[in-house]
């Protein structure tokens, strides 16, 4: 794994059932990640998804911490800020994910013309 000129990471693999070489593109976030293929191998289309990056730290009320999007909430103020930030995550991911599929719009756009 290598991170670019914009600090994403980088995960360069090949598939299975071809030769192509993916990059999958994550972006800094401490709960959420955005994992996006420039081409996926079915569709040869850009394709994305949002996955959980890693435990939170400690399991909690029995759900163990690989599970867990936040850490554990002893109030409501609490629970409301790890909601917040939860939120902002996926915005933030929205706005990566928006702006890499209207860029290969456009270039497919400008290819086809």
């Amino acid at each position: 794994m290598r991170a670019d000129a914009r600090g994403e990471k980088i995960i360069k693999f090949t598939g299975r059932e071809s030769n192509l070489s993916l990059i999958i593109r994550g972006m800094e976030t401490s709960t959420l990640d955005l994992a996006y293929l420039e081409i996926e191998p079915c569709t040869k289309q850009p394709s994305a998804c949002i996955y959980v990056k890693g435990s939170v730290g400690n399991d909690c009320a029995g759900v163990t911490a690989d599970k867990l999007l936040t850490s554990q909430c002893l109030n409501f103020v609490a629970l409301d800020a790890e909601i917040r930030r939860l939120h902002a995550e996926l915005e933030e991911i929205r706005a990566r994910a928006k702006k890499k599929f209207y860029s290969a719009e456009s270039a497919a756009a400008a290819g086809a013309a």
